[in-house]
């Protein structure tokens, strides 16, 4: 018979213990809410590529991207529930919400930026939207990261580092093309002349805009694997032989 490799990898670190005592609750809690957070970002995408809305009636329409926002805030407060998993859990926790808050509140100029590209208050909405997302995402990586290092899993603490900054660094180009496309907008309508003058930014091409999409993927990537570290690390607990007693 095989060995489990589950086993054999604990019976080849019996001393290692997380960094805080974690239940086997509050793993399954944490496990929960990042699968919350992998489900939650696909769903929110469906805003910006404007594919459905909801309407509550003829002049009030409600954005897909809520209920993203919605499924993420269900794994923020699992997160809430599992306790500190490490040290700067609870305030990472805290700011998670308080984007997410900022994010609700900011989602409907969107899709008014999108009818009226030439207001400068929608445009900087806008661009506030992205960056809090920008935001948002390291947060929910730098969760990973912590839970990772709780855990003594340094490749994914490195790796949830990494696409924590990635992010942020990825999501200038929706700001940029936000801001191009109006400006664009701006001196079409009111001004060629000045176009002419003065040189105006190309429109984003395609293949660029697309790389606004990474972030959210390697996003979705990371948390995935959270996922799957919290309930591998379940399920070894589960097979370990109690603890001596004075231990």
């Amino acid at each position: 018979m095989l060995p489990d490799p589950e086993s054999a990898a604990a019976a080849r670190h019996p001393q290692r213990k997380a960094n805080v005592a974690i239940s086997a609750d509050a793993l399954l809690r944490a496990a929960r809410g990042f699968s919350c957070v992998f489900w939650g970002i696909p769903v929110g995408l469906l805003l910006y590529s404007g594919t459905l809305d909801l309407r509550l009636s003829p002049f009030l329409r409600l954005p897909t991207y809520v209920g993203g926002v919605f499924v993420i805030y269900c794994g923020m407060i699992l997160f809430q529930r599992a306790g500190p998993l490490s040290p700067l859990w609870p305030r990472r926790v805290r700011e998670a919400l308080f984007i997410l808050l900022l994010q609700v509140y900011l989602a409907p100029f969107l899709y008014w930026w999108r009818q009226m590209p030439h207001v400068p208050y929608y445009v900087a909405n806008v661009v506030g939207l992205v960056f809090c997302t920008a935001m948002g995402l390291l947060v929910l990586n730098m969760l990973a990261a912590d839970l990772a290092g709780t855990l003594h899993d340094p490749v994914l603490r490195a790796e949830a580092r990494a696409a924590a900054w990635l992010a942020v660094a990825f999501m200038v180009v929706p700001a940029a093309d936000a801001v191009i496309h109006s400006i664009r907008t701006v001196f079409q309508a009111d001004n060629m002349t000045f176009m002419e003058t003065f040189p105006i930014p190309p429109e984003m091409p395609r293949w660029l805009r697309a790389a606004a999409f990474v972030p959210f993927g390697l996003t979705m990537a990371i948390t995935w694997k959270a996922k799957e570290l919290a309930l591998r690390t379940l399920r070894v607990s589960a097979k370990l032989p109690p603890a001596p007693a004075g231990a």
